[in-house]
């Protein structure tokens, strides 16, 4: 619940490596928001946070971390210190997924510790608020070339909400947004709202 360690994280992380993982180029190239430009209608670029650099940025990562220590003491303490709980699924490929982050961290002197989901019960951990660790990842892909069924899925009401956004002050304001966008009848004014939203 600390920005500016949620920007560290970002900042820190070897998207390439993570990249390579996945199956390098084949894999895709990287978002900008959570629109895919093959949602036409709806995508537009997105400019990412300052310092995210496709192999990681640990010097911009250390300088949020310090923006941390005033901001959310308790959250800096944790993350440089004991540690923040990566969640993903057991698998050999999600093993090295894993290593690719903690050393991405490590360099930006944030501590990451893996945790290994069985994958049959991965999403039932990481939906239950109580279950889930600091951080936990999830995919997920349009049902239809619309963005109604990716934003309200993954932070809204729609059920894949792992973020578990709800109490954060800026969500009903990004709520009545895409309560906007789902009641709108005209498609050309839909996508304009869902490129805010994004």
């Amino acid at each position: 619940n600390c920005l500016p360690v949620r920007q560290a994280l970002l900042v820190a992380l070897d998207r390439e490596a993570v990249r390579q993982v996945a199956g390098g180029e084949f894999a895709g190239d990287f978002a900008d928001g959570f629109i895919s430009p093959t949602i036409a209608a709806d995508y537009a670029p997105n400019k990412v946070l300052d310092g995210v650099q496709p192999t990681g940025n640990p010097d911009a990562a250390k300088a949020l971390l310090e923006q941390a220590k005033t901001a959310c003491p308790d959250v800096y303490a944790k993350a440089t210190g004991e540690g923040l709980v990566y969640d993903h699924p057991d698998t050999p490929t999600w093993a090295k997924n894993a290593a690719v982050w903690i050393e991405s961290m490590k360099k930006a002197g944030i501590v990451l510790k893996s945790n290994p989901i069985e994958p049959g019960k991965y999403y039932s951990v990481v939906m239950d608020e109580a279950l889930q660790g600091d951080i936990s990842r999830g995919g997920w892909a349009a049902d239809w070339l619309n963005s109604s069924t990716v934003l309200p899925e993954l932070f809204g009401e729609g059920g894949f909400n792992i973020s578990q956004n709800k109490k954060d002050p800026a969500y009903a304001v990004y709520k009545a947004l895409m309560d906007d966008a789902l009641a709108q009848t005209d498609r050309a004014a839909q996508a304009e709202l869902w490129k805010k939203a994004n």
